[in-house]
């Protein structure tokens, strides 16, 4: 089986990398200014403890003027990256 690229970076790293940082936008103000969500929340996203799920990745969307898709991809090639060794005991079907 090939494998493919995978992104090994935390979706919530490249938001306070790429996004965040250079623009010049605090967690508070990209929390409670741009998104309308808690400050520990973003936080501990842009720490790479908590994933984005949709509803953030809309709000990320529109705040950055990107596609929700883009956010989701990120954070599904994340977990797959994550969980692609041997984290699960899987009897092959075939």
């Amino acid at each position: 089986m090939k494998r493919l690229a995978v992104n090994l970076r935390h979706p919530g790293e490249i938001l306070k990398k790429e996004y965040c940082e250079p623009l010049g936008i605090s967690q508070t103000e990209l929390a409670e200014k741009h998104l309308g969500v808690s400050r520990k929340h973003i936080n501990s996203i842009l720490n790479g403890h908590d994933p984005i799920y949709l509803d953030l990745a809309i709000r990320l969307s529109r705040a950055f003027k990107t596609s929700p898709e883009f956010w989701l991809n990120l954070q599904m090639e994340y977990d797959i990256a994550r969980y692609n060794g041997d984290a699960f005991k899987v009897k092959p079907v075939f």
